[in-house]
């Protein structure tokens, strides 16, 4: 616990120490809920039937700078099909505003097997709000999830496309790859890697790699802390993440207590 204050303490400090003072956009998209993604990969599950998730993440980018407050939303109306909203906001020097809200429906059709990951789809859409500032005038699109327990390892994979509905932009590929690994009860080391051909190239513009933890201090809420850091561009160079999740109902201890083993 006290080990997380001070990495708290320390990426604000980074936000003091660098400022929002240039311009610079990339688009959020669709985010998954703690605990079920890594950053920005979603997983094929979900936190249960009747689970509403609210979390708040905060991103500080480098190079261009600019600092974004993001909301994710999501409620599970089985354990196989869940309803999510992200709305992010930026912050950049005389040129705040938000982002376009994207609203994504998840739908995992296939359990693992034994050799085999569970598999998922994603639909994804962002209306056109004339009023946002940095907006691409609306997008739809998803793609495909999938999860595969390697030992330890939980491993994802999603392979997503997008079309804007503005002619003058492209299509955006992403195919995102991360790994959760459960280092203690209640901590996971979260490892990612994003490759994007955003709506503004032809080709691949965007490779990030991202490594974090996710911390479980009680069984109702999630601090997440990660670092990226961008392979192709260094367009944002670096980027700080801190993110705080809230689950209701919370969820039980899995941990089997000593009198579950005496018959």
């Amino acid at each position: 616990m006290k080990e997380t204050k001070v990495l708290i303490f320390l990426f604000f400090i980074l936000l003091l120490v660098y400022p929002a003072t240039s311009s610079g956009f990339d688009v959020k998209g669709s985010q998954p809920s703690q605990p079920n993604g890594v950053f920005s990969t979603f997983s094929t599950g979900n936190s249960g039937k009747g689970v509403v998730s609210l979390g708040f993440e905060f991103e500080q980018s480098l190079d261009p700078s600019y600092f974004r407050i993001s909301a994710t939303s999501s409620y599970a109306f089985t354990d196989y099909v869940e309803l999510s909203i992200t709305s992010p906001y930026m912050l950049k020097k005389y040129d705040n505003g938000f982002e376009d809200i994207h609203f994504s429906l998840k739908h995992k059709f296939m359990d693992e097997g034994l050799y085999t990951p569970s598999l998922a789809y994603l639909l994804s859409g962002s209306p056109d709000v004339e009023f946002k500032r940095d907006s691409l005038g609306g997008r739809v699109g998803g793609g495909l999830i999938l999860t595969k327990k390697i030992g330890p390892f939980k491993t994802h994979t999603n392979l997503f496309f997008f079309e804007p509905a503005d002619s003058k932009l492209k299509a955006e590929y992403d195919v995102l790859l991360g790994v959760d690994f459960p280092a203690t009860h209640s901590v996971n080391v979260l490892t990612e890697l994003v490759t994007t051909k955003s709506h503004f190239s032809s080709n691949i513009d965007h490779i990030e790699g991202r490594l974090g933890y996710r911390y479980r201090p009680v069984n109702f809420f999630y601090t997440t802390l990660g670092v990226g850091y961008e392979f192709k561009q260094r367009s944002p160079e670096f980027r700080f993440f801190l993110s705080l999740t809230f689950i209701y109902p919370k969820k039980e201890d899995e941990r089997p207590r000593i009198f579950e083993y005496v018959k």
